[in-house]
Order: structure tokens, then sequence, then C-alpha cells
């Protein structure tokens, strides 16, 4: 359906470890919970549920061939992209940005941040390790929306997707809204 391209294969990966770590620590979830409690919690659930993601970077270490963008990152460079950011329990994501999205949900503030801190494997398969660091120091730089906006058409000159942080982005609002109405959900119910 989409020639080839694996069109939100890492954000599906995301929402469903995160949806599996939310269904873990449902019967704490309540409207008293606070935000950084929640983060903890989700965090660690989310390493539980990825510790068996380990076994892919030690199988890619033994010498198995590896078939993802992400183990053929880990090999070269030492970061597994998507699964990396898993076995830490979006570490980044929830102790850096969930707080600040969720005091002012507002993107655009968190984008340079989020596009210089995430190892985009999309990015890194379109352009190499070159532009991938060459992007990550371009939105460590970024500072409002016409800097955004520079970054945007250099990525489409170059034709490169920043598909990896877009999949964060993502998982950032579904964990937003996880927290937001985490009091309203009925989550024994589907028992």
């Amino acid at each position: 359906a989409t020639g080839g391209i694996n069109t939100h294969k890492g954000a599906l990966f995301h929402l469903l470890i995160a949806t599996a770590a939310v269904w873990s620590m449902r019967d704490q979830l309540n409207d008293e919970m606070p935000l950084k409690r929640f983060a903890t919690k989700l965090m660690q659930a989310v390493i539980v549920l990825a510790a068996p993601l380990q076994d892919d970077l030690a199988a890619a270490d033994a010498g198995e061939a590896p078939e993802s963008q992400g183990l053929q990152s880990y090999l070269r460079y030492g970061h597994a992209g998507a699964r990396q950011e898993a076995i830490r329990g979006y570490e980044q994501l929830l102790t850096r940005w969930l707080p600040r999205f969720t005091a002012v949900p507002e993107l655009m503030p968190l984008l340079p941040e989020i596009l210089h801190r995430t190892w985009d494997t999309t990015t890194l398969k379109r352009g190499g390790f070159g532009m991938l660091q060459t992007l990550r120091q371009m939105a460590l730089g970024a500072s409002g929306e016409g800097d955004l906006a520079y970054l945007s058409a250099w990525c489409e000159k170059n034709e490169l997707s920043t598909g990896g942080s877009a999949d964060l982005i993502t998982l950032l609002y579904y964990v937003h809204l996880i927290f937001r109405f985490r009091g309203v959900l009925q989550l024994e119910a589907l028992d």
C-alpha cells in the first residue's frame, strides 16, 4: 500500500509499547497522580516491556544480519533509533518534553530540541551520518518559526525526512493525552 516505504512503522511501534505500558499501570491512573510520578511509572513500565529488544541488539552484535534501519544504525554508530528510545523508557520524552508540553501545549518551542536530540534513523537512511549531524546542529541553533522554516526548506532541498522525530512527536501527543485524561479513562471496564 505504501510502495515499500515503512510509513508509520516507528509511530506504531512507539504507540503499541506505550499503550501496553499504560495498560500495565492502569490501576494506578487517577486524577491525583502528578505528572512526575506518571512519567516515572510509565518510564519504568516501558523499560520492562522493552527489555526483550535488548535481544535484537545482542543478535546484531553476534553477527546476525540486521534487517532494520535501526539495527544497521546500531552496528555502525552504536544507536538503535526507535528500539533504543524504548529500551531507555522514552526517558527524554517523559522527563524533558512531556513536562514542558503539558505546561504549555505548543509544539513549536520543542521542535528544535526534539530534532537535535533524536537519533533519527529516517534522516540517517536518506542522507547519511553527515546530514543527520548537520540537521541536529542546525536544529540546536533554531530559535523561532523563521529558523524552523529554513530548516524545513533545507530538509526538502536535501530530500531528508525527519520521520523518527515525527514518530516521537506523535508519542508525545499520545502520552500527553493519556496523562490529561488519566482520571477519566475507565481502563478497568475494558478487562
